[in-house]
C-alpha cells in the first residue's frame, strides 16, 4: 500500500496508472538554515518534484521542480531557491504555518516515483536543531541519518 501512497495523495499531477515507488523523499536543513529536498532512488531518477497541500478535500499544487539530467542515486536542492541544476515552475511562496505540505518526486510517464514526505513550517525548527538529519514519512515522522536515508531508499526498491 505505501508503495502507491505518494501518487494516491496527488492523482492530478501525473496521468495514467500509478507506478511503483523506487525511492524516498526527505526534507533537511542545510548549514545556513535553508530547507532542502533530498531524494534517493534506485533505477530511473525522478524527473520532477511536486510540493502541494490539501485544501477542502482537494490537492492544491504549490510548486513543481524539474530535474536536471541526474546520475547516481541521490540529489538535493533548496526548496526556496533551487540549485544543483533544478528549475522551478510556480515558485513556492511563503509557507503557511497552518498547512501541511507534501513533497514527492516522480516521472512524467508515471512509471515510478519516490515516497512522499509531509511537513509543517514548525518542522523546520526541529530540523534546524538536528543537523545532518533528514525528515521522512515511513509509517511515522522520522529523522534519519544520511546513511539510514539511503538504506530506506534501498528497502523501498526491494520491498
Amino acid at each position: 500500500m505505501r508503495r502507491y501512497l505518494a501518487f494516491l495523495l496527488y492523482p492530478g499531477l501525473l496521468s495514467g496508472c500509478t507506478g511503483p515507488v523506487n525511492g524516498v523523499t526527505g526534507l533537511t536543513v542545510d548549514t545556513e538554515g535553508n530547507l532542502r529536498v533530498v531524494l534517493a532512488w534506485c533505477g530511473d531518477p525522478p524527473e520532477t518534484v511536486v510540493v502541494y497541500h490539501n485544501e477542502n478535500d482537494r490537492s492544491v499544487q504549490d510548486a513543481v521542480y524539474t530535474a536536471p539530467p541526474l546520475s547516481g542515486i541521490t540529489t538535493s536542492f533548496r526548496l526556496d531557491r533551487p540549485d544543483n541544476g533544478w528549475q522551478v515552475t510556480n515558485p513556492l511562496g511563503e509557507l503557511n504555518p497552518e498547512l501541511i505540505y507534501l513533497i514527492f518526486g516522480g516521472s512524467a510517464d508515471n512509471s515510478h516515483g519516490t515516497a512522499s514526505v509531509h511537513f509543517r513550517l514548525a518542522d523546520t525548527e526541529r530540523l534546524a536543531t538536528a543537523p545532518g538529519r533528514i525528515q521522512v514519512d515511513l509509517g511515522a515522522h522520522n529523522l534519519l541519518t544520511e546513511a539510514d536515508f539511503l538504506t530506506e531508499s534501498e528497502e523501498q526498491c526491494d520491498g
